[in-house]
């Protein structure tokens, strides 16, 4: 409970022989709860983030092509054997679905998005939206170049 209380910054552990036998020594360094908000932490590390309905924030189209980002991503996650959040978060596919054209430029454009993730799923991801919102199947989506292959 104290740990889920604070915002862990590190743990280290050592392996003690002493005079009174052997044991483990652990140190942990921490931010007390009032300082973890401000650090960006969550008091109550237990309380989860708010649930975002994206269906309710975006227009009807919108929600259409965040629900194809999010086929997209799940793939690409489970390729790399990554979360999925791992790829792209919600609040990034959502405005990457606000945007008139998805290209690797655009995802440069949203907050979060850096040029790593678009060398490693850019292409792929562009390709593989392009090819379901034509109506192709996911199977002939799959295959598209990544900067990582």
């Amino acid at each position: 409970l104290f740990l889920r209380s604070v915002r862990v910054l590190e743990i280290q552990k050592e392996f003690v022989n002493g005079v009174t036998g052997q044991y483990w020594v652990f140190c942990i360094t921490y931010l007390p709860a009032a300082h973890a908000c401000a650090a960006g932490g969550n008091a109550a590390q237990t309380e989860r983030r708010e649930k975002v309905d994206y269906k309710n924030i975006l227009s009807e189209v919108e929600f259409e092509r965040f629900s194809i980002l999010r086929k997209i991503r799940k793939q690409l996650a489970e390729d790399d054997a990554v979360p999925p959040f791992a790829v792209f978060t919600d609040a990034e596919l959502a405005e990457l679905a606000r945007g008139e054209e998805l290209t690797p430029a655009a995802m440069r454009a949203v907050n979060g998005i850096g040029k790593r993730k678009v060398e490693k799923y850019g292409n792929a991801m562009c390709s593989m939206f392009e090819t379901m919102q034509t109506g192709g199947n996911d199977e002939t989506a799959r295959e598209p170049e990544r900067a990582d292959s």
